[in-house]
């Protein structure tokens, strides 16, 4: 999930009912959206 909301409770909450892999705020790190996309489709294989 990439997101720009500002609240982080809202997020959190959105990450564990929809079951998310993982979430990145802004501005992210170009390495950790290349390693997290990676990583993500080898755990979901």
């Amino acid at each position: 999930m990439l997101t720009g909301q500002a609240d982080i409770v809202s997020v959190e909450r959105v990450k564990k009912e929809a079951n998310l892999y993982c979430y990145l705020t802004k501005p992210w790190n170009h390495q950790e959206l290349v390693s997290t996309i990676e990583k993500a489709q080898i755990d979901t294989n």
